[in-house]
């Protein structure tokens, strides 16, 4: 049985990573972990010192995979 705090912790890191990975070749820019803003709930990130939002979704199998699409 997983703790579902660890799985929320877990869940943030891999949307933010997906954030990451399809704004960085866009943007040609670094992100921390603290420039991304996550509403899972909305299936919203936002990036706001680029003004960008994208649509976030998580797939759960065995492991975790994040999504995120830039939203035009």
């Amino acid at each position: 049985m997983y703790d579902f705090r660890l799985l929320q912790r877990r869940d943030l890191f891999v949307l933010k990573e997906a954030v990451y990975k399809a704004y960085c070749p866009i943007h040609r820019e670094f992100l921390e972990f603290q420039d991304v803003e996550i509403d899972i709930g909305a299936g919203l990130a936002y990036v706001p010192k680029a003004n960008c939002a994208f649509s976030i979704a998580l797939l759960t199998s065995d492991n975790i995979i994040g999504l995120a699409y830039l939203i035009a």
